[in-house]
């Protein structure tokens, strides 16, 4: 480990040898203090070596008092962890690397959800509407009853059709969150989609929500979107509460509902929810956390956390 010298010969030699010039005053200033027992012993801590042939390693140290005749004695056990120190690292790196990755797929997403709204919205919104108009033109010059009553139940269907139409390219992406804000965009997402439930909501704002960026709004929005969801199609929640609190030091969500519950492990495993695991990876790619807790026959509690980054 320390080169190509003997038992013998390595008593012989002083330690200062096998520190690099940098740490040597700090060491040494460490081992008298060990000898005058100032200081215990650290088990496990990390320090930069260096071999007889002045290559440099990463070592994990454990210091180990010895009393004897001559006084205290400080013994070394030494573990070369370089490779260890390296696989740190490497992994460090990939788990940058799939951050980075998981928040371009986030984003790359969320474009295709737009653009998917302005097609809905422009094409084939337009083309209904245009249907409709010929339609009620149509209407205007029939002089027989059931062609009119026909025509009528046609336009009615348009109208329906329309109606879907908006409240998709709505849901895969609410102007409000552009225009109006995350506040607006709640608003109008929890009163719509739970219009036609039992499920009575509460939404809580604390906070500026104004200035977080717009990648955090997003995230935001898609957690509630998916949490509400879950609340009222799988655990038929009664009541739903949704808090948003916003300071200097983040955003934290938290959406509360009284369903059912369920097995928190199969989350865990990622087994349930493709829904679930959408909303982990918004929030790790933000360098947030969130966490689910839930009762069977009490309710379900979901937390997200997205912290501060440059202001956002």
């Amino acid at each position: 480990m320390l080169g190509n010298v003997s038992g013998q010969q390595l008593a012989t030699l002083d330690l200062s040898r096998f520190v690099p010039p940098s740490n040597q005053a700090r060491e040494l200033d460490r081992l008298h203090a060990l000898q005058q027992g100032l200081i215990k012993g650290q088990q496990a801590r990390l320090l930069k070596l260096r071999r007889l042939d002045g290559s440099e390693f990463d070592a994990e140290i454990t210091e180990v008092l010895v009393e004897g005749d001559d006084g205290r004695d400080v013994q070394w056990l030494l573990r070369d962890v370089t490779q260890d120190q390296m696989m740190r690292l490497e992994l460090e790196e990939a788990n940058k690397q799939l951050k980075y990755l998981s928040q371009r797929l986030i984003e790359i997403q969320e474009v295709e959800r737009r653009q998917i709204a302005r097609d809905l919205h422009d094409d084939i919104g337009q083309q209904l509407t245009g249907l409709k108009l010929h339609l009620q033109r149509l209407i205007r010059k029939l002089d027989n009853q059931e062609a009119i009553a026909i025509t009528d139940g046609l336009v009615e269907g348009t109208d329906q059709a329309l109606a879907k139409v908006r409240r998709l390219s709505l849901s895969l992406h609410p102007l409000q969150l552009e225009t109006l804000g995350l506040e607006a965009a709640l608003r109008w997402h929890l009163s719509h989609f739970l219009e036609a439930t039992p499920t009575v909501w509460e939404l809580q704002i604390q906070g500026l929500l104004e200035t977080i960026s717009p990648a955090k709004a997003v995230a935001a929005f898609r957690i509630v979107q998916e949490a509400v969801n879950n609340a009222t199609k799988h655990a038929q929640a009664d009541n739903l509460r949704i808090m948003l609190s916003r300071d200097e030091d983040g955003l934290r969500l938290e959406i509360l509902d009284d369903g059912c519950g369920f097995d928190t492990s199969d989350v865990a495993l990622g087994t349930q929810s493709l829904g679930l695991t959408s909303m982990r990876e918004r929030v790790a790619s933000l360098g947030g956390h969130l966490t689910i807790n839930s009762l069977e026959g009490i309710g379900t509690r979901v937390t997200a956390w997205l912290p501060s980054q440059r202001g956002a």
